[in-house]
């Protein structure tokens, strides 16, 4: 009964995105209903729901989020509220996109986490998220791809396996959920006192976790920033039987940082698909843009990506060697002395948006097939 559910809400879901990216005399119907029926929707009762937060990744319920955007200003709450119905756009969206200064023929443009989730999982299919969730179950499938050697730790994995494993690598390693996202409880373990006491450490843990010894990335990505491997995110849908990339972007980590996620404090820039060059300044998620890097005083705009020819030619022989139900997959990279590293595949987010201050929810509509 529970899935039978959950497949008619899907339906109505994709109904509702469909009418409202047309733009049509039924989605003008749809707007004029929810600000009638405000005073409802923005009740904690339906923000803070279940089936509002369905798809919600912050710690925070909708309702949450709402209060503590609007700061007791009743105007930016309606905004706020009526954004989420009509363009599924949450506050942390609302305010990197600019929303406030936008009108709704921009809004429509814009692509939120909320509906590329819904699409994605709608037209592939569950079981394609769960396998680019589940980080270890994507590495066998394109481990031929991956340059470092990775072991999966659970509660079946011995002592005597992963002492094994940490004896055929020399240098440090890099420890991150299985099935974890946006850089969230990655660690790194350099000593040798860390090494030995690892099997313990991991054993308190709640569930399962990769060690990867660490990307040693190239001197030309290190001069960005040394401490985290500086990567790039690639978006790529299979579309009329070839492979197309949709806004690519360079991310740049901050000094210290082991990571380059925006949530850590990374910079990303937006690349042009086509000749790897850097298309604008860095940005990061409090809304500093950055001509040059803070750390290194390295440019941005108009840097080329170094071996950009190659990193195309090798995501369009990837991406086709996978299912075809693998529509889309954003692609992350390292670029190593060896050549370009596999680090993980997902559904990650268009977050080149940000930077460009323009959607790509058209493009990303006519690639993955929404109205096919």
């Amino acid at each position: 009964m529970k899935h039978i559910l959950k497949k008619i809400w899907g339906g109505v879901e994709l109904t509702r995105y469909k009418i409202l990216a047309r733009d049509s005399h039924g989605a003008l119907l749809y707007r004029f209903l929810i600000k009638l029926l405000y005073p409802i929707l923005s009740s904690r009762c339906i923000l803070s729901s279940r089936i509002i937060n369905y798809r919600n990744r912050e710690n925070k319920n909708l309702y949450e989020q709402v209060k503590e955007a609007a700061h007791n200003d009743n105007l930016l709450k309606k905004d706020l509220v009526l954004c989420y119905f009509y363009y599924h756009i949450v506050p942390w969206e609302y305010k990197l996109y600019q929303f406030a200064s936008k009108t709704h023929h921009q809004r429509l443009k814009y692509l939120s986490d909320s509906d590329r989730y819904m699409c994605s999982e709608l037209v592939m299919g569950v079981k394609i998220y769960e396998i680019l969730k589940d980080k270890y179950q994507f590495y066998n499938l394109l481990k031929p791809y991956y340059k470092r050697p990775i072991l999966n730790f659970s509660k079946e994995c011995s002592r005597s396996e992963l002492n094994d494993f940490l004896s055929k690598i020399d240098e440090k390693l890099f420890i991150k959920p299985r099935n974890g996202s946006l850089g969230r409880d990655t660690f790194i373990v350099t000593s040798l006192t860390e090494k030995e006491v690892l099997y313990d450490t991991l054993s308190n843990m709640k569930g399962e976790w990769l060690i990867e010894g660490a990307i040693k990335q190239s001197l030309i990505m290190s001069e960005w920033n040394q401490s985290s491997v500086n990567t790039l995110r690639i978006p790529s849908f299979r579309f009329n039987n070839q492979v197309v990339i949709l806004q690519p972007f360079f991310r740049t980590g901050r000094k210290g940082q082991i990571v380059d996620n925006a949530g850590a404090g990374g910079i990303l820039a937006v690349v042009d698909a086509e000749t790897g060059i850097i298309i604008t300044d860095g940005h990061d998620e409090n809304l500093n843009i950055f001509r040059c890097h803070p750390d290194s005083n390295k440019q941005y705009k108009g840097w080329q990506i170094p071996c950009y020819s190659e990193l195309k030619t090798l995501v369009k022989k990837i991406h086709m060697e996978l299912p075809k139900d693998f529509i889309y997959v954003g692609f992350d990279f390292a670029l190593t002395d060896k050549g370009w590293d596999l680090i993980e595949g997902n559904w990650g987010q268009f977050v080149g948006q940000i930077a460009t201050q323009n959607g790509i929810k058209t493009k990303f509509d006519e690639y993955i097939g929404v109205f096919d």
